[in-house]
């Protein structure tokens, strides 16, 4: 499969809820520092007529009636949540916090995938930091890229495609999960005592993301691989 069908843009509908009205908005904004990231540059407000947004974010939120309505959302029922309090475990083992420990074979040992993604997209200034990305967990990961400039990678998507098809093939009990899965896949997570539902301006790309590499490994292809070139040169010099 060539690139462009890999990278198909796909329309993309938010879950609905019982008794729920849905009031969501999105914001287009440059940038790929937190593509992978579960919270932190979003803000949001409970009233759903005014929905609160940070202008280097996109905020999809849905009001949730209460806490016991996190049950009923449907996941494993009628999509599969991609998030390591998921309630699958495909949902859980594809999140980026998940401790795969896998080998990439251009960049090394990484514990987790949120590990290899800012390994890439963050510039420690010859401080070694990025070192540390490979052992400690998802969220150890996230707390020290907060402190630490972000590089900018023109080919990050597809790096990542990349990365995580090789991480999926090469996972025979995901594989399996993966491929024999038939839901579709969403990207959220649940905020404050209200439990209100966000999903992050990184949420249409991975939603796309899994889908197309499901449709791919389940026909035998693979994405294009990348240029890691210009990438390779820089991590050369930390």
């Amino acid at each position: 499969m060539n690139s462009n069908n890999a990278h198909a843009t796909n329309s993309f509908q938010p879950h609905t809820f019982p008794g729920v009205t849905p009031h969501y908005q999105m914001v287009e904004s440059a940038g790929t520092s937190a593509l992978l990231s579960g919270t932190g540059l979003i803000q949001v407000e409970t009233r759903a007529s005014k929905p609160v947004t940070d202008s280097s974010d996109t905020v999809i939120s849905l009001p949730i009636n209460s806490a016991d309505d996190k049950k009923t959302s449907g996941d494993g029922i009628t999509h599969i949540r991609i998030d390591i309090e998921g309630e699958t475990l495909i949902g859980r083992m594809l999140s980026s916090y998940y401790e795969c420990n896998f080998i990439h074979p251009i960049f090394g040992p990484f514990r987790t995938m949120e590990g290899l993604a800012r390994y890439i997209n963050c510039d420690d200034e010859g401080t070694k930091r990025t070192q540390d990305f490979r052992t400690v967990s998802g969220r150890g990961v996230k707390k020290i890229s907060e402190t630490m400039k972000k590089r900018f990678v023109s080919n990050f998507k597809e790096i990542i495609y990349d990365a995580t098809y090789f991480r999926i093939i090469n996972d025979k009990e995901l594989c399996k999960l993966f491929t024999e899965s038939t839901l579709p896949f969403d990207y959220y997570f649940y905020f404050g005592d209200y439990k209100i539902l966000i999903r992050g301006k990184g949420a249409p790309w991975i939603i796309e993301m899994y889908e197309n590499l499901r449709t791919m490994i389940k026909n035998g292809e693979k994405p294009t691989s990348p240029d890691f070139t210009k990438l390779i040169a820089d991590l050369k010099l930390q």
